[in-house]
């Protein structure tokens, strides 16, 4: 399991204490292309996704619906991003 200095949630990108691994979802691997500032940016998602405790209940009840209203809340990026890449989250959720 990864190790970050300062995690946060992959989903809503709140901070969020380490867990461990306890609250680390599972997805087969994936990339995403796009296309940033003129460039082709291809982004790579691994396989582990770590969750703050409220995005882990989300994601443990099957809540697609409540954990992208979540996510969507924080935002920092364009709501279309983040719904592409949460139903290529749950497409490959093991």
């Amino acid at each position: 399991m990864r190790k970050p200095e300062n995690p946060v949630c992959d989903f809503c990108n709140r901070p969020t204490p380490d867990d461990n691994g306890t609250r680390t979802h599972l997805a087969n691997p994936f990339m995403l292309t796009v296309i940033a500032h003129g460039q082709v940016v291809p982004i790579n998602f691994t396989e582990e996704w770590l969750a703050c405790p409220e995005c882990d209940a989300l994601i443990r009840a099957g809540d697609k619906a409540g954990l992208l209203e979540r996510s969507l809340e924080g935002a920092p990026t364009d709501p279309n991003s983040v719904i592409v890449i949460q139903g290529l989250f749950w497409k490959n959720k093991r």
